[in-house]
C-alpha cells in the first residue's frame, strides 16, 4: 500500500498529480454538497447513500453506481491509520470549501487524524491568470505545490466540524459567524460560505445570485446555452463554483413551471447532417423574466420553490429563509 493518501475535489487533477512524480493514492472526491440535502448527524457511509439518491436525478448514473463511487472513496478514506500521511488538494470556491468540511468533520472524529493530515488549498497560482482551479495548473506546477502544504491543526479541524454542522442544520443564521469568522486554518471558508448564503432567495426578487446572473446575462438578449454559462457562472464569480451539470438543473428550474426563460425561437446552424448540440441552443428571457430581473415581481410569484440547500429545505411560495438583496446574509421571512 502507498504511504500516502491524496484526497482531490475532482477527476480533473488525478493526471496532474501522477504525472508530477507525487507518490501515493488518489481518491477524487465527487459531490456537489452546494446543491441537494445534506443531512445533519449521518455518518459518511449513511451520507453517501443520501447524496447518491439525489444525484441519480442530476447525472446520468443510477443509485447503485454512483453510490458504489462513493463506497470506494470512503473506503479508501478509512486507509488513513495504515498511511504515513494524507494530503488534501482543493481550491478556494464554494464547491471545494464544503468538501473539505466534510473531509475534516469525518477526520475529527478519528483518534491520531492530526499528525498525519496536511492540505494545500490555493486562490491563485503565479503566471495563471484568471485562476479557477487546480485542474488548469501542468503537472510540474501542481508538484511545486507540495512544499506549500499546511498541517491541519486541532484547531482547524473543530472550526470544520462546526461548520459542517451548521451547514447541515436546519437554521442558515447560524452561518454567519463563520463569514465573519478569521477562518482559523481554514482562510476562504468565510467568503464560501458567504456565496453559499447567496444562493437562499433574495428578498428582492426572489432569486438565487447564480440564478440572478443567469437573467442578467440574457437582458440585451437571446444568447447560446454554452455562452450563457461561461458569462453568468464563470465570468460574474469571483470564484466559479458551478459545473455544466448543476446549471442544466438552475436552467431547468427557471423554465417551469410559468417560465423566466425559455429556449429561443432563432436556432443556431449545425453542419450538414448533424443537429445542434444543446450547448448551442438559444435561451432568452420572457416578459415574466424580464419583470423579476428588474425588481418588479417576486421568482415565487411564477415558480413556487422545492430545493433544498444543505439542511435547509426552501419549499412552496414563501419559503422560511431569504438572503438580504445583494449581501451574504440571512434572515427568516416573516
Amino acid at each position: 500500500m502507498s504511504r500516502i493518501l491524496h484526497v482531490t475535489n475532482g477527476d480533473s487533477v488525478v493526471g496532474g498529480i501522477r504525472a508530477g512524480g507525487i507518490e501515493g493514492t488518489i481518491v477524487p472526491w465527487r459531490d456537489v454538497l452546494h446543491e441537494g440535502r445534506v443531512v445533519s448527524g449521518l455518518s459518511l457511509e449513511e451520507q453517501s447513500r443520501s447524496r447518491a439518491r439525489f444525484l441519480e436525478d442530476l447525472v446520468d448514473e443510477s443509485y447503485v453506481e454512483l453510490l458504489e463511487v462513493f463506497r470506494a472513496r470512503d473506503r479508501e478514506l478509512a486507509t488513513y491509520r495504515e498511511r504515513d500521511e494524507v494530503w488534501l488538494w482543493f481550491e478556494h470556491d464554494l464547491y471545494d470549501q464544503l468538501q473539505i468540511l466534510q473531509i475534516l468533520n469525518w477526520f475529527s472524529r478519528r483518534a491520531g487524524a492530526v499528525g498525519a493530515l496536511s492540505m494545500i488549498c490555493i486562490d491563485r497560482f503565479p503566471g495563471v491568470t484568471p485562476f479557477h482551479g487546480l485542474g488548469q495548473l501542468e503537472p510540474d506546477q501542481l508538484a511545486s505545490l507540495a512544499d506549500q502544504r499546511v498541517p491541519i491543526e486541532p484547531e482547524t479541524l473543530t472550526l470544520a466540524a462546526d461548520a459542517w454542522r451548521q451547514f447541515c442544520g436546519s437554521d442558515p443564521t447560524e452561518l454567519q459567524r463563520f463569514v465573519d469568522g478569521d477562518g482559523a486554518g481554514l482562510p476562504f471558508l468565510g467568503a464560501a460560505l458567504g456565496r453559499h448564503l447567496q444562493q437562499f432567495p433574495s428578498t428582492r426578487d426572489g432569486l438565487s445570485r447564480s440564478e440572478r446572473q443567469i437573467l442578467q446575462a440574457l437582458a440585451d438578449g437571446p444568447m447560446e446555452l454554452g455562452a450563457l454559462f461561461r458569462k453568468s457562472q464563470q465570468e460574474m464569480e469571483e470564484a466559479p463554483f458551478v459545473g455544466d451539470a448543476i446549471f442544466l438543473v438552475y436552467v431547468e428550474w427557471l423554465r417551469a413551471p410559468e417560465p423566466l426563460i425559455v429556449w429561443s425561437r432563432e436556432v443556431a446552424s449545425a453542419p450538414a447532417g448533424e443537429t445542434v448540440s444543446l450547448w448551442h441552443r438559444q435561451v432568452e428571457l420572457t416578459a415574466a423574466g424580464r419583470q423579476v430581473l428588474v425588481g418588479g415581481a417576486d421568482r415565487t410569484r411564477f415558480q413556487a420553490l422545492d430545493r433544498w440547500l444543505g439542511g435547509v429545505h426552501l419549499v412552496g411560495k414563501r419559503p422560511a429563509y431569504r438572503c438580504v438583496s445583494g449581501r451574504p446574509q440571512i434572515v427568516a421571512a416573516d
